[in-house]
């Protein structure tokens, strides 16, 4: 079987509701606000994991909700019992003077690793729309921290250089930059000089040192399509000859290593398994089929009709599976993948995947949630809910900033 079976639920006869799903979207940012605390700012995913070093970074943290909060502040009917700007100073300034010291597991310098997901990278970026007036000065700190960690040695996005170049991208769509078009290319470079394809399909692939381990990781989290995300986003900043490769490898990849069952099709966690190990097929965006969605597609519709077909039968799949079990999550859980979804329908203009799309949000909202953060929390699902409502398939702070 190409899913995990207990890790998903059946979906059952679910009904789309505007209404439905406005209230509740309005209920989570409510919930964020009234939960917020002077002392301890929230109760975060971060917090119950027990990773309070992570708590004001934007994939489990404060910083992420900032963002959530000021992205879907349309729909805040409250004044906010904070300044969005002096909190954001404030979160910063825990991590530099605190939080940071736990992040040396990856780092270049043995100091800190500036991830974008868990790190200063991210929280910059975040720092540069929530404070207008100190943008510049951010940016100017950003461009140094992207070019210390592009060639970290995990190879993937969550610690490494492919996460901390996605600012880059940001910036030249907001302005022409020759210092950031060439952080950008300088990074796709290095990415394309150390692919490999030592391995049993010979396929281009990169092999992460994460964890403890040497592995060729395939999803969107810390694999193949991760690191090509960048790539696809920011194509047009790239040479030609960088832009073209990223395409083709990617379909490449893609294709040999797809298993495909019936109309259904996903990928599994890792292209070479480890010794002693079955593979893993996961349904998630971290790892598995709505994370190559995502993540790839940009790769415009026709340029491989073998591809086209591949990411039909991967969305199949993923309706198939049926919601996560571990509830609520854009990391790991049923929204996550539902934004799978509303890529297959911007791609297609099949109404099926946006009705696909609206089950699975309206599944996630009786699931359980876990704290206050954008990946792996209540803030994501709010996004996902603005996403469905308004048809708009923008993955937060890897489509939109």
């Amino acid at each position: 079987m190409i899913f995990e079976a207990e890790r998903h639920l059946p979906i059952g006869k679910t009904s789309w509701s505007a209404d439905a799903a406005e209230q509740a979207l309005r209920g989570l940012l409510l919930g964020a606000i009234r939960d917020y605390s002077q002392e301890s700012l929230w109760q975060s995913a971060a917090d119950a994991q027990s990773k309070p070093d992570m708590a004001s970074t934007i994939y489990l943290g404060g910083m992420g909700v900032l963002w959530a909060l000021d992205f879907l502040d349309r729909y805040i009917e409250v004044e906010l019992p904070f300044d969005k700007q002096a909190l954001a100073s404030r979160l910063y300034k825990r991590f530099v003077e605190k939080d940071v010291k736990a992040f040396t597991q990856y780092s270049i310098d043995g100091k800190s690793c500036p991830s974008y997901f868990l790190g200063e990278t991210g929280m910059l970026l975040v720092m540069s729309k929530l404070q207008p007036s100190a943008a510049a000065g951010h940016w100017d700190s950003l461009l140094p921290i992207i070019r210390q960690n592009m060639k970290n040695p995990t190879m993937e996005a969550l610690w490494g250089g492919t996460g901390s170049i996605i600012p880059a991208v940001f910036k030249l769509e907001q302005e022409e930059s020759q210092q950031w078009r060439e952080a950008l290319v300088e990074h796709c470079q290095f990415m394309k000089d150390t692919v490999t394809r030592d391995n049993c399909f010979a396929s281009p692939i990169w092999t992460q040192d994460l964890y403890g381990l040497m592995r060729t990781l395939l999803g969107a989290g810390h694999g193949f399509v991760g690191n090509l995300f960048p790539f696809i986003k920011g194509r047009q900043f790239l040479p030609q000859e960088l832009a073209d490769w990223a395409l083709s490898d990617a379909v490449e990849t893609i294709i040999r290593s797809a298993v495909v069952e019936g109309d259904c099709c996903n990928w599994p966690a890792e292209l070479v398994t480890m010794p002693g190990k079955s593979p893993r097929f996961l349904m998630q965006w971290c790892h598995g089929a709505p994370g190559v969605i995502t993540s790839l597609n940009g790769i415009p519709t026709g340029y491989s009709q073998e591809f086209d077909a591949l990411l039909l039968k991967a969305g199949e799949a993923i309706w198939q599976a049926g919601p996560l079990t571990k509830g609520v999550g854009i990391c790991h859980g049923t929204d996550g993948n539902g934004f799978a979804l509303l890529k297959l329908y911007s791609r297609t203009g099949d109404p099926q995947w946006l009705e696909r799309a609206r089950a699975f949000a309206m599944y996630a909202i009786g699931q359980n949630i876990n704290g206050h953060s954008l990946w792996e929390g209540d803030l994501g699902l709010a996004c996902y809910l603005h996403a469905c409502l308004e048809v708009d398939d923008r993955f937060p702070l890897l489509d939109v900033c």
